[in-house]
């Protein structure tokens, strides 16, 4: 598959999204849901380590991509319905290119950072 950085992005965005969801069924959010989380955090760092080449993959991609990928997310999501393929694709890129986005933020805006 061409798009592996998109599917990693999506695998990450998408783990965390269950983690929420799980963690949130029971309508409290305690230290206890920290293992809803792991699956995702294991997923970060394939899904941010080629985040910069994303914009171009989704631009390129053939309609076999789009299927594929959809079919992906689908499958992880059990989702019901029918849902415009790159409609999803591209709001759960859009979700996680925000996340990434905010990480380095804050990285390169830390007080302690800016002290030389």
């Amino acid at each position: 598959m061409a798009n592996t950085e998109t599917k990693e992005l999506l695998k990450f965005v998408i783990d965390l999204g269950l983690a929420f969801e799980k963690s949130l069924s029971d309508g409290d959010l305690s230290v206890f849901d920290a293992a809803n989380f792991v699956s995702s955090m294991l997923d970060l760092s394939a899904a941010f380590e080629g985040i910069q080449k994303i914009p171009e993959e989704i631009k390129n991609m053939a309609e076999a991509d789009i299927k594929e990928l959809y079919a992906f997310v689908k499958e992880q999501l059990d989702l019901a319905g029918e849902h415009k393929a790159e409609d999803v694709i591209a709001q759960f890129a859009e979700i996680g290119m925000k996340i990434y986005k905010m990480v380095v933020f804050i990285r390169d805006n830390k007080a302690s950072s800016l002290i030389s």
